[in-house]
């Protein structure tokens, strides 16, 4: 089996997409073998569309929808739907993220050695994003998202169809 990348991805969820639309639906390891995927990722993909079904339901409900992601899984959507807004949360220091981690114990010294890299990483992607929130204080965090949340309510392109009824009425 290969090894998971994006493209992979993508080319599964086309697969998995087309195969769920078939009469008789296909099981998890004639889908996996098909995609050339493990079994693991493709059932991780398809409760990825059932997600994708809720998230757009609840779009035509006019919602806003927060997903919980890595960087590389923010790209996917990215690509999918250009105009998602993206919000990079970034912890106030490396050090404060070391303390929080170890503050948790849960994960041997290696594991946190392991995430405090994967977060250097993820924090060379956060210009990618149209946002940043540094989550110093999640009480503040957490209104700098909900203020981003209004704002993009409030865009012009959004609201423009509102100006023509008053200027009509």
């Amino acid at each position: 089996m290969e090894k998971a990348t994006v493209q992979s991805i993508d080319r599964a969820l086309s697969i998995i997409e087309t195969l769920a639309g078939e009469k008789e639906g296909l099981g998890v390891t004639e889908i996996s073998t098909r995609v050339g995927l493990h079994k693991s990722t493709v059932h991780r993909l398809l409760s990825a569309l059932g997600e994708r079904g809720y998230v757009e339901q609840r779009q035509l409900e006019g919602k806003s929808v927060i997903l919980d992601i890595e960087v590389q899984g923010a790209s996917q959507i990215v690509r999918n739907c250009p105009d998602a807004v993206t919000v990079f949360i970034l912890p106030p220091s490396g050090e404060e993220l070391e303390r929080r981690l170890r503050h948790r114990n849960t994960d041997s010294d290696e594991k946190i050695r392991e995430r405090l890299l994967q977060a250097k990483r993820e924090c060379a992607e956060a210009g990618k994003y149209g946002y940043i929130v540094i989550n110093d204080d999640p009480d503040a965090a957490a209104r700098e998202v909900n203020a981003i949340l209004t704002a993009e309510k409030c865009k012009a392109a959004d609201r423009l169809n509102l100006v023509t009824e008053v200027l009509i009425s």
